[in-house]
C-alpha cells in the first residue's frame, strides 16, 4: 500500500470549497470539524481534502504551518480506511482546527480526531447513509 497524498487529492478549487462550507455535512470531533460532501466519481476517482488553520486560533505562522504538516500527516497515513472501491462515492473532506491553544496540537491528539472521522463516515457509509 502506497502513502502518498498527491496534488490530485488535495481540494484547491474555490467553487468545490464553496459547495463544501455551505450544502457540506458537519461532524464535531474534540480539536476538529469536518466538513464532508458525497459526490459520485465525476472523472476524479481519488477522495479531496482541505486543511485549515485559523488565523485567529494561531496567531504565528509557524504554529499553523506545524498544525496543518500534523494533520496531512495524520490523513495520509490513514484514508485507506476510507471507503474507496469503484462505484463508492467520493467524498470531498475539509478539515479546520478548532482549538485554541497557547502551543500547537500535538500530533497524537490530531491523529486521534482524525482517525474517529475517518471511522465516523466509513460506518454512514456502510450503514446506508451517505447519499452517493
Amino acid at each position: 500500500m502506497t502513502y502518498h497524498f498527491p496534488k490530485a487529492e488535495r481540494l484547491h478549487r474555490k467553487k468545490v470549497i464553496n459547495t463544501l462550507f455551505r450544502t457540506g455535512k458537519r461532524w464535531y470531533g474534540k480539536f476538529l470539524i469536518l466538513y464532508y460532501l458525497p459526490l459520485k466519481a465525476a472523472g476524479n476517482p481519488n477522495h479531496q481534502v482541505l486543511f485549515s488553520v485559523p488565523k485567529s486560533r494561531y496567531k504565528k505562522a509557524v504554529d499553523r504551518n506545524k498544525v496543518k504538516r500534523r494533520l496531512k500527516e495524520a490523513y495520509r497515513q490513514h484514508k485507506h480506511l476510507l471507503p474507496g472501491k469503484k462505484g463508492d462515492p467520493n467524498f470531498i473532506l475539509g478539515y479546520v482546527c478548532k482549538g485554541k491553544e497557547a502551543t500547537p496540537l500535538s500530533y497524537d491528539l490530531l491523529l486521534q480526531d482524525i482517525t474517529v472521522s475517518i471511522a465516523f463516515l466509513r460506518d454512514k457509509y456502510e450503514k446506508g447513509l451517505v447519499a452517493s
